[in-house]
């Protein structure tokens, strides 16, 4: 661990061992299992949040429902966590109001994380929120 901390040479099996972690060990459920197997479960997990429980605490319809999965998609791409509520309101073909209360369920369902705009008040105004996943494998699961 000293040596990854850092950034010294690692052994090639320590550096295999990391990088699986960050594809899928951190989740608990990746314990003896394969890859792919963990990316299907985590797959089936979001279904289940997002058709289930958001629906039970939100008055979400089938058709938002829907879009929501589609929203994780396009968070998911490399240029999604710098967006504009306006851009994925288009997108999405749904009005913007319903984009970030959208947003804001799926923080509140621990998936997504909003990341404050820094800097002056008219910039913070201006700009749309970063959007982070909060595990790495639930993003690769969707990629």
């Amino acid at each position: 661990m000293p040596k990854i901390l850092e950034l010294k040479e690692v052994p090639l099996a320590v550096l295999d061992d990391v990088v699986e972690y960050v594809k899928v060990g951190s989740m608990p459920l990746s314990l003896e299992m394969e890859e792919w197997a963990v990316y299907e479960r985590l797959v089936t997990m979001l279904d289940r949040v997002i058709y289930r429980d958001l629906r039970e605490v939100y008055d979400f319809d089938a058709e938002t429902l829907d879009k929501a999965f589609n929203l994780l998609y396009l968070l998911a791409n490399p240029k999604g966590e710098r967006f504009s509520y306006e851009k994925l309101s288009k997108t999405l073909g749904l009005a913007k109001g319903m984009v970030i209360k959208l947003v804001d369920a799926l923080e509140k369902a621990g998936i997504v994380q909003k990341i404050p705009v820094h800097g002056s008040i008219s910039k913070a105004t201006r700009k749309s929120p970063e959007v982070k996943f909060l595990t790495v494998p639930i993003k690769s699961a969707l990629l």
